[in-house]
């Protein structure tokens, strides 16, 4: 390899690695909660102010006071902190802290680096004290590093007191992956969103039998989705009642009618309690749709979601009846999902769904009437699909027609006489006028003499008449790519990057605009550091070319790396530039930064 065409990788290797990092910075924008704490200081205790209490959603906010659910420090010093984890490394761009008490007490704000170690993100010289709950969200700037680790330090001086922070997010990017041997999911395995599938957590309390108290443990606790759950014990933020009797009850309403076929109901203390599940008629009366005539007692939370049959009825209102007995004490229920309808028969099908039907068709020998020759593999396809789907076969088919018509051999299958109506139009209405009656009527086929052929032996006799149609210069795995596309128009699953240049030739001369575009895209997503040299090779000697001024030059290479990038008003790279000079290999590649301007005339 000459020193040149090294230099050039090593310069590509260089360029495309600082691309990718300005990509992963512009991935898809996410939120995130906290997903676990790693440590803290100190806590005022294990349950209703624990550390955990900044795990999920916010519990307490908008509130404001000294309200359970919160996490609340042991210690009233300068010194507390927490360390909380996300479940995701993002680039952080912004960090909101749920203050509920005594807020402005955070002084310090870090975030741990791939190293391991800390970098600080904001702080202040002085801390403040707000009696009234915010959202805390300092100005920094976005982190250069994946990081899913933060540390809050805290000085609880300027309050004389704790402060209770109730729940941390953070705003940020997440690197798109580039791992080019992840395998593309399958055709009838994509997930299609069905908009009559509803799910809805609880919206209103209508009515209780009796609740602990107004802040920490009322009835309302139910409403949206769970604060408590997984944990489990008497941890505030779900219902408890106030009477530990055998006739406990709340009645929960949801913002849409559907017909409900799941109910999932959140226990996270002295679970198994539930008794009896009704649900509401249009005309008012309560139905019974599941009850059981023992409770439990499980020291455990769970999701409990018992078997019934779907209502028949559409309904936004439930009552759910619990016995206290058995426990001795109270329940705790955290939340109250239920999933359903909001129609009662099935809605039309999909758009993928004639995809998945059509993929059965691909090389199939079901009522196939066309053969191709592909380097001695042999190819299965129907002509009506073909024709429809590429200029190249329509022409293709039409002179297969044209040439068995002038040869007098003629179709093996029998063709219908001119309707009637072409007698009774002009020329220039005929495009206007129905078909008649009679014309659809009258019409018989001719049926040959002999014994009738069944399905198996005229699909035999249809394939021995044709001479398969030998397809040149053409690679079995690359039609075969092509092949699928024209019947589902996608690229064949688990596809190789190193064939879609192939592939894009191929289109080309198919005249498949769509599959060119497709295979340019799937390309882009493959790419990587360590196959990019590779396929830009591929590219330059597999691609169909421009003519220039004064040589052959590839320009495919251009739109791809800028795709991938991202940075199309940044930077581009003159790879069309490398010029091919027969056997003296490629000239080496000048690269153009932000700023500078071609020598050449050309516009990319």
């Amino acid at each position: 390899m000459y020193e040149d065409e090294i230099l050039f990788q090593m310069i590509i290797r260089k360029y495309y690695r600082e691309r990718v990092m300005q990509t992963a910075m512009t991935g898809e924008v996410k939120e995130q909660w906290v997903s676990r704490v790693i440590s803290y200081s100190s806590q005022y205790n294990n349950g209703n102010w624990a550390a955990d209490s900044v795990i999920g959603k916010p519990r307490v906010y908008p509130k404001y006071g000294d309200i359970p659910g919160a996490w609340a420090q042991g210690k009233k010093d300068s010194n507390q902190f927490i360390e909380v984890e996300f479940e995701q490394e993002m680039y952080i761009q912004k960090i909101e802290i749920y203050e509920t008490y005594h807020a402005g007490a955070v002084k310090t704000i870090s975030a741990r680096k791939p190293d391991n170690g800390y970098e600080v993100v904001w702080k202040t010289k002085s801390v403040t004290n707000i009696n009234s709950s915010r959202i805390f969200s300092p100005n920094f700037k976005a982190l250069s590093f994946l990081c899913k680790v933060l540390r809050i330090d805290i000085d609880c001086l300027a309050s004389k007191s704790w402060v209770e922070i109730d729940a941390i997010k953070i705003t940020g990017t997440v690197p798109h992956t580039h791992n080019q041997t992840a395998p593309l999911p399958a055709i009838d395995s994509q997930q299609v969103h069905n908009p009559n599938n509803v799910d809805q957590w609880v919206s209103r309390v209508v009515n209780y039998s009796s609740q602990y108290d107004d802040n920490s443990w009322p009835a309302s606790c139910i409403t949206g989705e769970p604060r408590v759950y997984p944990r489990y014990g008497d941890i505030a933020g779900s219902w408890a009642q106030g009477t530990t009797d055998a006739n406990q009850f709340v009645e929960v309403e949801f913002a849409e009618k559907i017909f409900i076929d799941k109910i999932d109901i959140y226990e996270t203390y002295h679970a198994g309690a539930v008794k009896k599940i009704l649900a509401k008629r249009p005309n008012g009366e309560w139905y019974t749709v599941w009850e059981t005539a023992r409770v439990i007692c499980q020291n455990s939370s769970r999701i409990f979601s018992p078997s019934f049959q779907k209502l028949s009825f559409r309904c936004s209102l439930l009552r759910i009846n619990v016995d206290c007995t058995v426990s001795g004490s109270w329940v705790e229920i955290d939340a109250i999902k239920i999933s359903g309808t909001k129609f009662n028969f099935a809605i039309p099908p999909a758009p993928d769904d004639i995809t998945n039907d059509l993929v059965k068709l691909v090389n199939s020998s079901m009522y196939s009437d066309i053969q191709f020759d592909v380097s001695g593999v042999k190819f299965l396809a129907h002509k009506a699909i073909l024709f429809v789907r590429s200029e190249y076969f329509r022409a293709m088919i039409q002179f297969e027609e044209n040439a068995l018509q002038a040869g007098g051999q003629g179709t093996t299958q029998p063709t219908a006489p001119p309707l009637q109506s072409e007698a009774v139009y002009p020329p220039k209405q005929m495009y206007n006028a129905p078909p008649s009656y009679d014309s659809l009527t009258q019409y018989q086929p001719v049926i040959p003499s002999g014994p009738v052929p069944g399905p198996a032996q005229y699909h035999q006799q249809q394939t021995q008449a044709q001479s398969p149609i030998k397809l040149k210069d053409v690679e079995p795995g690359v039609f075969a790519v092509v092949l699928h596309y024209v019947y589902t128009n996608r690229i064949r699953p688990q596809c190789s990057p190193y064939v879609l240049p192939h592939v894009w030739r191929l289109a080309d001369r198919f005249s498949m605009d769509g599959l060119k575009a497709l295979a340019v895209l799937q390309l882009n997503t493959s790419l990587t550091i360590d196959n990019v040299i590779d396929i830009y090779l591929k590219v330059i000697h597999a691609l169909p070319v421009s003519e220039t001024y004064n040589g052959r030059r590839s320009y495919i290479f251009i739109a791809l790396v800028n795709l991938r990038s991202n940075t199309q008003r940044n930077a581009i790279i003159y790879i069309g530039a490398v010029t091919s000079n027969g056997e003296n290999g490629h000239q080496p590649t000048k690269i153009l930064e932000s700023g500078e301007q071609s020598s050449s005339n050309k516009s990319f």
